[in-house]
């Protein structure tokens, strides 16, 4: 979904992609709601200390919705907000991706004050940034073993990155190192 999106911004144009992506962020917001009710079901009625665990599908799915226009209503809806406010939480231990995820997330979706948290978010990750003369602006390996998901490849996060500078916090400089 996050793909159409992003070949829409740069204009592509795609035969039939709102019907496309209308039905599919219809699915991954009932795919969410129930994943979330699920969670409701079993902490009331067989474990009352159950977590409900935010993972790298959640974020995913938050960051291809922020593509879409603002919507109160799908904002304030329960399982979102429960996503929006686990999304943050310990975000300093995670992956640069995950990071400028959420900074976009929040600056998509949030008022004056989620903008400000993105902008903060990726100032963290500007100081993190290994500045060399041949190589420009760059983060340097952050996956362990000997495999990493195609969200976590170099070569990923340095666009993710490259997107998230430019829409949250440009400086010319910098856009042209990296």
């Amino acid at each position: 979904v996050a793909g159409f999106y992003k070949l829409q911004r740069l204009g592509v144009e795609i035969t039939q992609a709102d019907k496309m992506l209308e039905n599919a962020i219809r699915a991954a917001d009932g795919y969410q709601e129930r994943k979330y009710q699920m969670y409701l079901h079993r902490k009331e009625q067989l474990e009352p200390d159950a977590v409900f665990y935010f993972t790298e599908e959640d974020v995913h799915y938050l960051y291809a919705r922020s593509f879409t226009p603002y919507d109160s209503v799908w904002l304030s809806k329960p399982y979102v907000q429960n996503l929006m406010t686990l999304m943050t939480e310990d975000l300093e231990k995670e992956k640069f991706t995950r990071q400028a995820e959420v900074a976009l997330v929040l600056y998509r979706t949030g008022d004056k004050y989620g903008k400000l948290e993105a902008q903060h978010i990726m100032e963290r990750i500007r100081q993190q940034a290994v500045l060399d003369r041949d190589k420009g602006m760059y983060w340097s390996k952050e996956y362990s073993g000997y495999y990493y998901r195609w969200y976590e490849a170099p070569i990923e996060r340095q666009a993710l990155l490259i997107e998230a500078f430019t829409e949250i916090a440009p400086r010319e400089d910098e856009l042209t190192m990296m």
